[in-house]
């Protein structure tokens, strides 16, 4: 059991990364001549949401629940974004959009809403295609809920920050 004064310590060292990540946003969108998008929480359901039937094939689409785990559905949606729609060259988000999380990015190429249809319930995820940025995920962060490939360096458990891609930086979550 921790004492109070540990959990002081905790939340200071929580609030010191809450405004080390606010400040890195400031940092980002200063220092960049592409115009940001700055999104909290949930994603509103707009003309951005886009009926999956019609971008992606079905070998990617399906969740076959019988055979294949939500965490397979999302790195197969990730690398198949990833690799075959964007040929490697930025980098790509796919995230739980019932997660709370805050997303701040730049130069976005691809921005959706995919359904995941599972046994029991079904799950809206977000798939960002961007250049630069920062995400900062307060939710879940099991490969169930999101998955990540390209340019980044993770500062910690939940922030991730995105530079742009360079084929040889590769890598995946």
């Amino acid at each position: 059991m921790a004492s109070p004064w540990q959990a002081v310590v905790l939340s200071a060292a929580l609030l010191l990364l809450l405004f080390i990540c606010l400040r890195w946003r400031d940092f980002i969108v200063q220092n960049t001549n592409e115009s940001p998008t700055d999104d909290t929480a949930r994603w509103p359901k707009d003309e951005k949401t886009v009926n999956i039937d019609i971008d992606f094939p079905k070998s990617i689409k399906s969740s076959d629940t019988d055979t294949i785990s939500r965490a397979e559905w999302v790195n197969r949606l990730t690398l198949y974004t990833y690799r075959s729609r964007h040929d490697s060259s930025h980098n790509v988000l796919v995230i739980n959009n019932d997660l709370e999380y805050q997303l701040n990015v730049t130069g976005v190429v691809e921005d959706r809403q995919v359904i995941y249809k599972g046994l029991s319930r079904t799950v809206p995820f977000r798939v960002v295609v961007f250049n630069r940025g920062t995400v900062l995920n307060l939710g879940d962060g099991g490969f169930i809920n999101w998955e990540f490939i390209g340019n980044y360096k993770r500062t910690t458990s939940s922030l991730t920050i995105f530079e742009p891609c360079n084929r040889e930086q590769e890598q995946t979550s």
